[in-house]
């Protein structure tokens, strides 16, 4: 073993000997040159790349100063608010005078985009002691009116009154439902409601931390399906933290739910159809870790993963499916003609102890949002799986296909209206277990 050990040795050190780890130092008034360059023909991205690389060789303070500016200019101009204030911030760190108001000013809007308006107030008074500029300095004076007028709103409520259609209302979403050989079909339509408080504070000037809560009740009528009533509440709470990686701006975030079900259905085995009961019994627990990490890397380009661990808590008698939830998902974003486009894929395994019930999905889906005249836009969204039962006596496998188009609609005083619309075919092994559905919704929606 030790001789092994000092093979590996003598072969890292000459493999360090051959390729030096210090790359050759760069000459940054050429990479300045190269960035203003490629700004003068608007490729952002690869002058902010220019600059960044500048900044790290500049010498003279005022250059790197002077680097430092450009690059969060570009970061502003992209919408990456909290990575422009990056480089403002290490810009004005450095000692020296150029720049100082033009930095001041964008540090004061960067913050305004934040909604951190002390920070933003304070930057645009430093802007207009500055005054090196006439022009910026008025236009200080404009947005510092603005930062004073503006009022922090932390909470808001969200309510909405709506009407639903359901073709196959007795399809439960709740993994307790779901039987190996039936499936009930029933039609019906029904009423729901929603009410969500929310809080949303800035924490460490850029961190916001948001606590909601869900409260959705969702009453079928006639056709002897009040049994299939829903009660949701949702606990949602989440601490997003943005920071910058080279010339991206990459956003954290940690999510905690606790979802409370509440149904009149009880599900008394898994090969039974499920029971009707009149009154509202608690049906599942759940609790959800869902961290994420966001990058954004183009003015036009994005990608995000996200890991989910939870766990289930079943209440229905005789049910053993109390277990565990894991997914994860990578999605990428992408916007051009004025729509934005997000496709993705996500993994989730369900499972119970002693394999009393595990389900396995591979979902790809594809959203596109894009905007009308009158604050009215539309979103489209495909999805299609792959459901697998591997404690299924019959080995029951599904293949879902979902199409959803929701159209959304807000007025001046934040009503608005929206309907949505759902038709989902699912191919089922055995064929007994294959349904359709078709859902049809239009809510009135109001925020506090």
């Amino acid at each position: 073993m030790c001789s092994y050990f000092r093979r590996f040795m003598v072969l890292s050190f000459v493999v360090l000997l051959v390729f030096p780890v210090h790359a050759k130092k760069q000459n940054p008034y050429k990479l300045m040159k190269k960035g203003d360059m490629a700004w003068e023909k608007g490729e952002l991205n690869r002058a902010m790349r220019f600059y960044g690389r500048a900044a790290r060789y500049f010498s003279d303070p005022e250059l790197k100063r002077k680097a430092l500016y450009y690059q969060g200019l570009g970061f502003y101009q992209r919408g990456h608010w909290s990575a422009a204030l990056d480089a403002f911030e290490k810009a004005l760190s450095i000692f020296g005078v150029g720049f100082s108001q033009d930095l001041h000013f964008y540090s004061g809007l960067s913050n305004y985009a934040l909604r951190n308006l002390p920070k933003a107030i304070s930057h645009f008074n430093h802007a207009m002691k500055d005054n090196t500029s006439a022009i910026v300095t008025e236009k200080a004076k404009l947005m510092l009116g603005r930062a004073k007028a503006q009022r922090i709103k932390e909470w808001n409520v969200f309510t909405s009154i709506g009407y639903l259609h359901n073709s196959n209302v007795a399809l439960q979403t709740l993994e307790g439902f779901k039987h190996d050989t039936t499936l009930e079909e029933r039609s019906a339509e029904g009423f729901n409601g929603t009410l969500v408080p929310k809080y949303d504070h800035l924490v460490f000037d850029r961190s916001r931390f948001t606590v909601s809560d869900r409260m959705f009740v969702n009453h079928w009528v006639g056709n002897n399906v009040e049994g299939y009533n829903v009660y949701l509440n949702k606990l949602h709470l989440d601490f997003e933290t943005p920071t910058s990686w080279c010339n991206s701006e990459i956003h954290f975030g940690f999510p905690v739910d606790i979802n409370l079900i509440y149904s009149g259905v009880r599900a008394t085995s898994r090969n039974e159809p499920s029971k009707r009961k009149e009154a509202f019994n608690t049906v599942e627990n759940s609790y959800l870790f869902s961290p994420s990490m966001k990058l954004l890397y183009h003015q036009n380009l994005d990608a995000e993963l996200k890991v989910t661990l939870g766990l289930f808590d079943y209440k229905e008698s005789g049910n053993e499916r109390d277990g565990q939830h894991a997914a994860l998902g990578v999605w990428e974003g992408f916007r051009f003609w004025g729509t934005d486009w997000r496709a993705g894929y996500e993994f989730v395994d369900v499972n119970a102890k002693g394999r009393a019930f595990e389900r396995q999905d591979n979902k790809f889906n594809i959203t596109v949002n894009f905007p009308f005249y009158f604050k009215t836009h539309v979103d489209l969204e495909g999805a299609w799986a792959r459901v697998k039962y591997p404690d299924s006596k019959n080995n029951r496998e599904e293949h879902p296909s979902t199409y959803s188009a929701t159209l959304v609609k807000v007025f001046n005083n934040l009503l608005g209206i929206s309907t949505n619309t759902t038709y989902t075919k699912t191919t089922a092994k055995p064929s007994t277990t294959s349904y359709e559905r078709f859902t049809m919704g239009v809510n009135l929606f109001y925020n506090f």
